[in-house]
């Protein structure tokens, strides 16, 4: 069945940023790149909605005030941080550029990436920085001297596992970031699967449907796993 076409308003005529927005302005930024692996960070994203903001129909932008420019920044970064608009923004390009992504941590780019040669970050990054640099879901803060939090300039701390940007890679890449990420999905949706035919089996005990169901599940985690990009030996 073909999809009917989604006719949006243009983010110029609209108050808040979306999704498809996001992907857009990724897109946008990655058409400038040589290619990936490719990093950006909120702030990458943020800047290149300001200059949709500011493009008019025939492509070019039009001027920007200093005090525009920094007020649009703050209110594309606040939404991008708090709300679910960057991660379905990316999730969206992913789907439709086939380009496998990895979000990040803000510990990525406070101690790994520092705008050198993303290859050879990637390629150099130990077991301890791949673990570090993937994001985690919230905590709470019980010992500010917990390595999970460190203190910024303005005396707060920073949770590193929060989601500060993305990376993205080039189709059939075995780069251990992605793995370790692809590793971790496969984890969760092993265990998911697994859930729901429990609650099946609890709704229909002793069906032959369910039973069928369990033994195809069983196979679901070895497939999973020699599905995963070979690791990258360094």
């Amino acid at each position: 069945m073909n999809k009917l076409p989604i006719n949006r308003h243009p983010l110029t005529k609209r108050q808040h940023i979306i999704g498809s927005d996001v992907s857009d302005a990724i897109s946008r930024i990655m058409t400038r790149k040589s290619g990936p692996p490719a990093v950006l960070d909120k702030n990458d994203v943020a800047n290149e909605l300001v200059l949709m903001v500011h493009t008019n129909a025939e492509g070019i932008i039009g001027p920007i005030m200093p005090i525009v420019r920094a007020t649009l920044m703050q209110t594309f970064i606040n939404r991008l941080t708090n709300t679910a608009v960057f991660q379905s923004g990316y999730k969206r390009y992913e789907e439709t550029s086939k380009r496998p992504i990895v979000p990040v941590s803000e510990f990525f780019f406070m101690h790994v990436y520092e705008e050198a040669d993303i290859e050879s970050v990637l390629a150099t990054m130990s077991d301890d920085e791949v673990k570090s640099s993937l994001p985690k879901g919230p905590t709470k803060m019980r010992d500010p001297k917990d390595k999970s939090y460190t203190q910024n300039e303005d005396g707060g701390y920073v949770i590193y596992g929060k989601i500060a940007g993305i990376v993205i890679f080039s189709k059939n890449s075995n780069d251990n970031l992605l793995r370790a990420w692809l590793t971790r999905r496969a984890s969760n949706a092993d265990g998911q699967i697994k859930s729901t035919v429990r609650s099946l089996e609890h709704a229909r005990p002793n069906t032959t449907a369910v039973e069928n169901l369990k033994e195809r599940v069983a196979s679901v985690r070895p497939a999973m796993q020699k599905a995963l990009p070979k690791p990258r030996q360094n």
